[in-house]
């Protein structure tokens, strides 16, 4: 067992031991009839391989390590998840939720903490909760880890792959009306996060980001099986190596002022894709869900705008499943499109090594190279082509089988890791068991 893998099942039991605590005390106050506690739990147990096995490696969401798709992988699925609810009266509860799931390797103990909050109900259409929640960013935001709730082995990741944050420390407040045989919820949220992002290169580290504050609203309408939310959010992230960013960013600005055209144009170009203190990420979705049973339709559409320009993105997919008996099937389709093009590759060193010295032109050189190879790598152009089946064993387990052909147009394979500038082609298939408990 390596340091790492022995560092990750200390963590994991720690948390669970926290858990463990929790569950007890709320356990013993159940038995005075002084309280309604509840314990359940949900989890996935699945397999993937990715054709061809070459250097690219698969991954469900950006939070997650780079891997090379060259075996047979049980980690981009497999996860594990338990859901404690305390309801002292018809007007408060405590909520906590633990997900043990692969994440990359200097991810903070807490992120796998992903609920424990309070709600407070001082009237049935109002909810008002506070500590940590999950923000209301899309259709599937409490349930993104629960692979029983969905038909497909997981989301979009063309759509969900790039939102890292899936927590929010803070508060939210709620009030829904009714609407003939409908009913129309509004929801305003705020707080902050922190998100660990997995090096998507060999030679790139984690990368961690404070996100403070991350502010937004949806409006979410439901009447029988049909649901139609929009949200807006806005998020503000400094990274916790930002003294590295505010270098690379001096060094592009110092760079853009000398008088070599070829150096200053794109050195002025590349210091203008992100910004030297707070990255500014503005989101906007629209989701609907029909089930129109035995058909189920799903589809969500978003845009990412901001100061960060490799973050600007078009998002989306689509998704049919029929019904027949205990079987599902199903069909979607993918998209996630970058809308800026990819940064030149800085050819400096014969340029400047006349005006600054051989020394300081390979300096260059390398920094130039390092960021716009890091742009370029975050970029993100691909679409996905998935056909699956999901099998109700029991009302508590289901097995999923599932083929996704995913094709990456050159510098687009931000999701990736171990991507390159090529074009990529791949297909990955999928097997896995869901269960709630």
């Amino acid at each position: 067992m390596t340091p790492r893998t022995l560092a990750r099942l200390q963590r994991a039991t720690w948390l669970a031991a926290s858990f463990a605590a929790l569950s007890s005390t709320a356990s013993a106050q159940d038995a005075t009839g002084s309280s309604d506690f509840r314990l359940n739990g949900f989890g996935t147990l699945g397999l993937v391989d990715v054709l061809p096995h070459d250097s690219w490696g698969f991954r469900r969401e950006i939070d997650q390590t780079e891997h090379h798709d060259q075996h047979l992988r049980a980690d981009v699925d497999s996860r594990l998840g338990l859901q404690a609810s305390w309801r002292l009266d018809p007007q408060f509860e405590l909520v906590g939720q633990l997900v043990l799931k692969p994440r990359a390797h200097e991810a903070a103990d807490d992120e796998s903490l992903a609920e424990a909050f309070a709600a407070w109900r001082p009237a049935p259409e109002w909810e008002i909760r506070a500590g940590r929640t999950s923000p209301d960013l899309f259709l599937l935001a409490d349930v993104r880890n629960v692979g029983f709730a969905y038909p497909w082995m997981r989301p979009s990741v063309d759509f969900y792959g790039w939102m890292p944050a899936s927590t929010l420390d803070g508060a939210d407040v709620s009030r829904q009306w009714l609407l003939g045989d409908g009913r129309l919820r509004a929801k305003i949220f705020a707080g902050k996060t922190s998100v660990t992002l997995g090096a998507n290169q060999p030679d790139t580290t984690d990368d961690h980001g404070n996100v403070h504050p991350l502010l937004g609203s949806t409006l979410a309408f439901d009447a029988g099986g049909l649901t139609i939310k929009a949200t807006v959010a806005e998020a503000h992230t400094r990274s916790r190596n930002f003294d590295n960013v505010i270098q690379a960013y001096n060094g592009l600005d110092q760079l853009a002022r000398l008088p070599v055209p070829v150096v200053s144009t794109q050195a002025a170009q590349l210091r203008d894709s992100f910004s030297s203190h707070t990255f500014v990420t503005r989101y906007a979705a629209l989701g609907v869900s029909w089930d129109m049973s035995p058909w189920q339709m799903q589809a969500e559409l978003s845009r990412i705008t901001g100061n960060f320009e490799s973050s600007s993105a078009w998002y989306g997919y689509a998704s049919l499943a029929r019904r027949i008996d205990d079987v599902t099937l199903f069909t979607m389709v993918g998209r996630a499109r970058s809308s800026r093009a990819p940064l030149p590759q800085p050819q400096w060193t014969g340029a400047l090594a006349p005006v600054v010295g051989p020394v300081l032109a390979q300096q260059a050189q390398t920094l130039g190279t390092d960021i716009a190879g890091q742009y370029n790598s975050g970029r993100e152009n691909e679409g996905t082509l998935t056909v699956g089946s999901r099998w109700d064993i029991n009302a508590q387990v289901a097995l999923k089988a599932q083929l996704d052909v995913v094709r990456s147009a050159a510098y687009g394979g931000g999701l990736w890791g171990f991507n390159t500038p090529a074009a990529h082609h791949a297909s990955v298939l999928s097997a896995g068991m869901d269960f709630v408990f």
